[in-house]
C-alpha cells in the first residue's frame, strides 16, 4: 500500500501540532525520525531507523533515536508493534487497521474493517479506545 504526499503532509502536520500543544521541542532530529514513519509502510525496527538518521544526522546516537520513538508513543503519534520474541517495529499509521505478520518478520497493512468484529462479552463498545488484529502467517 502506498502512502499519498497528502496523507504524509497530513501525519507530519497533526505531530507539529501535537508537539507544539504538549510542548515537545521540535528539532530536525525528531521531525526526520517521526517523517521517515510517516512516509513508510515498512513498520521499522528502531534499528533500521537509527539507519537512515545516520545518513542525515552522523553523530545522532542510537539512544536518541530510541528515546524520541518511545515519547513519539507516549504523545500517539505512532504504535509500537511487538511481535513474539522480534525486535519492536514502529508504525505511524494511527487509525484502526490489521497487519499481517509474516514469519520472517515482515509486517504488512490489511485492511479489516473493525466495525464488524464481536465485542467480547462484558466490554461496553464505548470502552474500546483502539482496535488492532494481528494475522500471524505461516
Amino acid at each position: 500500500m502506498m502512502i499519498t504526499t497528502k496523507e504524509v503532509s497530513r501525519r507530519i502536520e497533526e505531530f507539529s501540532n501535537k508537539c507544539k500543544e504538549k510542548k515537545f521541542p521540535l528539532t530536525p532530529q525528531k521531525t526526520a525520525i517521526f517523517s521517515f514513519l510517516a512516509g513508510t509502510t515498512s513498520h521499522p525496527t528502531a534499528e533500521e531507523i537509527y539507519g537512515e538518521m545516520q545518513k542525515q544526522f552522523p553523530t545522532l546516537s542510537f539512544a536518541t533515536v530510541y528515546k524520541n520513538l518511545q515519547k513519539l508513543k507516549d504523545l500517539l503519534l505512532i504504535r509500537e508493534i511487538r511481535v513474539g520474541g522480534q525486535k519492536s517495529r514502529f508504525d505511524a499509521r494511527m487509525d484502526d487497521h490489521s497487519h499481517l505478520i509474516y514469519p520472517n518478520g515482515t509486517i504488512v497493512d490489511a485492511e479489516l474493517d473493525t466495525k464488524k468484529i464481536p465485542v467480547p462479552a462484558g466490554i461496553h463498545p464505548k470502552d474500546i479506545k483502539k482496535i488492532s488484529v494481528h494475522f500471524y502467517l505461516s
